[in-house]
């Protein structure tokens, strides 16, 4: 009988520090990953991984893309990790050009521009931060409560113009700035708003 010492145990020794190993590297990403400088990195990680495509424009603290056809949203979902999508769009509308930008701290936004004819409507939003404070420009002149967010119709008499302020839990909205009357549909186009899903 031939007898092998603590060649089971230290196998077993070499796993149980190898799983140590593992769980202290996954803590320390988790809470880093939440972190400014996690943000940073990530960032410059995506800076690498974006560098060969065309359709992402490259700055020190900011990547943007532009889409000019609403069939390339797919595009954009690969390039922002979520964003607001409007699922109606008044009759003749078209998409003109779609801009989204993601930022070194973490943060994006997006502006879509629609237009008809001589007609446009805008849909600007961006990803608020937790507890941020929101800014509503304008004097607010209706007030629409919905299950999971709340509409701000406004109005700048200064600048002569109305829009919606769309605000969810997460995410802030505007639809229809710089228009001088609501465009028909605009209530609609506000509660249509949501996270876009491939």
């Amino acid at each position: 009988m031939v007898i092998k010492s603590g060649t089971k145990w230290k196998k077993i020794g070499i796993v149980i520090a190898i799983a140590i190993v593992i769980l202290v590297i996954s803590s320390i990403m988790v809470v880093w990953s939440g972190s400014y400088r996690g943000a940073e990195m990530k960032f410059e990680i995506e800076k690498l991984f974006y560098a060969n495509n065309d359709s992402v424009v490259i700055a020190e603290d900011e990547m943007t893309m532009t889409i000019y056809d609403i069939a390339d949203i797919e595009a954009v979902a690969e390039f922002l990790p979520e964003f607001l999508y409007p699922y109606y769009i008044p009759d003749g509308y078209e998409l003109k050009k779609m801009d989204a930008a993601r930022y070194k701290s973490g943060h994006y936004n997006f502006v879509y521009t629609f237009a008809k004819e001589e007609e446009k409507f805008y849909i600007s939003g961006a990803k608020m931060e937790p507890g941020g404070e929101l800014y509503i420009d304008g004097e607010i002149i209706e007030t629409l409560e919905l299950e999971d967010r709340m509409i701000y119709v406004t109005a700048d008499h200064v600048f002569e113009s109305c829009g919606m302020s769309v605000v969810f839990k997460d995410y802030t909205a505007l639809v229809g700035v710089g228009e001088k009357e609501p465009f028909e549909g605009m209530k609609e186009v506000s509660a249509s708003l949501d996270i876009y899903e491939k």
